[in-house]
């Protein structure tokens, strides 16, 4: 067995031990808060477009084309078989899965509205909770705080 079959497996291992100890990488350099602001910024142009299913099939192969780019990028580091560019193939790779789960991050906001349910502060808990789910926590009853938990 070589050593690259088990690279998928340590991506993910140190993937998750980047995020228990580290968590969230700053906004300025993560990778999904990058994208965002791209697709923001050239969305605008798509909108446009008066064809709006031309507009939406172009803006889905922009997007394709997003995730693409790195990924060649990262294969072609990963060609080049020296052990530095291996060892950036591997930290780069860790660095972007990490991007996409936030195991810290959720422990966190769900320590925040422990506390807040326990101080039985109602207010503090609806704005902790609206960091962990999608809809509305201004009506919520205090029983609905424990769902999210």
């Amino acid at each position: 067995m070589t050593l690259i079959i088990l690279f998928p497996i340590i991506i993910l291992i140190f993937s998750y031990i980047y995020d228990i100890f580290l968590g969230e990488p700053p906004l300025k350099i993560h990778p999904v808060v990058i994208l965002g602001k791209i697709i923001d910024f050239t969305s605008i142009y798509f909108r446009k477009i008066s064809q709006k299913r031309i507009a939406g099939l172009l803006f889905l192969l922009f997007i394709i084309i997003l995730y693409v780019i790195p990924s060649a990028i990262l294969f072609l580091i990963f060609r080049l078989n020296n052990p530095y560019a291996i060892l950036i193939y591997l930290l780069i790779s860790i660095y972007i899965l990490k991007s996409t789960f936030s195991v810290k991050s959720m422990h966190d906001h769900i320590l925040k509205i422990i506390h807040a349910l326990e101080l039985n502060n109602i207010d503090m808990a609806r704005r902790s909770t609206s960091l962990v789910v999608r809809r509305s926590t201004e009506n919520m009853t205090p029983g609905l705080y424990h769902r999210p938990l």
